[in-house]
């Protein structure tokens, strides 16, 4: 997927994903509380960072996703 922020673009390898969030391998990652979009399937979700450890970022989106749709 990529992530847009403060920090510009970047490609981010999605762990794993429900409804409300995602987790991630990030290289350079914003700060927490940072606002982020997430594109994924030509979808822009956007979110903030809510936590960041050893290289994995957490990401809360804004409302909640339809993932059967997302992924389709």
């Amino acid at each position: 997927a990529k992530m847009t922020g403060a920090l510009g673009e970047q490609l981010i390898r999605i762990r794993n994903m429900s409804a409300g969030g995602l987790m991630a391998d990030c290289s350079r990652c914003p700060p927490v509380g940072e606002a982020v979009a997430i594109e994924l399937s030509s979808q822009s979700i956007p979110g903030s960072v809510v936590w960041i450890r050893d290289g994995l970022i957490g990401v809360k989106f804004d409302q909640s996703v339809d993932l059967g749709e997302l992924l389709a």
